[in-house]
C-alpha cells in the first residue's frame, strides 16, 4: 500500500485501486495479530453460479493498523 494505492499481486494477476476510490475498508481479525483487510468485491465462481465476495489483503500482520491508515488516507484523498 502507498499513500495513493493499494496493490494486490497474486501468481496470476496484478490488481490496483487507487485509494480514493475505495468505497469501504472493513478489519477482520483479532487486534494484535494477523487479521483480514477487506476493501473491495468480486466474483467467484461456486459451481454454476457466482457469489459476490470481498477481498483485499489477506492474513497480514498489523492488518488492523493498515486499516486505520487506509481510512486516514482516503480522509485525506477526500479533502
Amino acid at each position: 500500500m502507498t499513500n495513493k494505492r493499494a496493490v494486490i499481486a497474486k501468481s496470476s494477476s496484478i490488481k490496483s485501486f487507487a485509494i480514493q476510490n475505495i468505497a469501504a475498508v472493513e478489519f477482520r481479525g483479532e487486534a494484535g495479530e494477523l487479521g483480514d483487510l477487506l476493501f473491495f468485491e468480486t466474483q467467484v465462481l461456486y459451481g454454476e453460479s457466482t457469489r459476490t465476495v470481498r477481498d483485499g489483503f489477506i492474513g497480514i500482520a498489523g492488518a488492523e493498523a493498515v486499516a486505520r491508515e487506509m481510512r486516514r488516507l482516503q480522509s485525506l484523498a477526500a479533502a
